[in-house]
């Protein structure tokens, strides 16, 4: 850490250090617009955003854990949080596509789950 922390940049939230490079700035996830867009990603069961630390403060809230109740499932992150579960069932030449998510969802986190979705189902080659 002491060889590249005066290339990193540090926010500290609720009492935590976050280091990060200003391409991975959480502030701005448009790039150059400086607009803060909604990012959603559709996360594997076992992916190493849950597994790989043993403290999971930063991704999942407390309040959220009571709802995989000890029981891992493919999770949907908005903007770095954990927020729901999901589900795939494969057809012939399509995906099913099936969201739990903890939380209501408003329009534009809809839209930025649907945006997830559609990468999905083009990478996976289905409709």
């Amino acid at each position: 850490m002491e060889a590249v922390k005066s290339e990193l940049n540090q926010e500290t939230i609720k009492g935590r250090t976050y280091w990060y490079s200003e391409e991975q700035s959480p502030l701005t996830n448009a790039g150059d617009s400086g607009a803060n867009l909604l990012v959603v990603h559709l996360l594997p069961t076992y992916g190493e955003y849950i597994f790989a630390y043993r403290d999971r403060s930063a991704s999942l809230d407390f309040k959220m854990r009571k709802y995989l109740q000890g029981h891992y499932r493919s999770t949907i992150s908005l903007d770095g949080q954990i927020v729901g579960t999901w589900r795939r069932t494969f057809k012939k030449s399509w995906v099913l596509m099936e969201y739990h998510p903890f939380i209501i969802l408003n329009r534009h986190e809809n839209h930025a789950l649907g945006e997830a979705e559609l990468l999905y189902k083009r990478f996976m080659n289905k409709k």
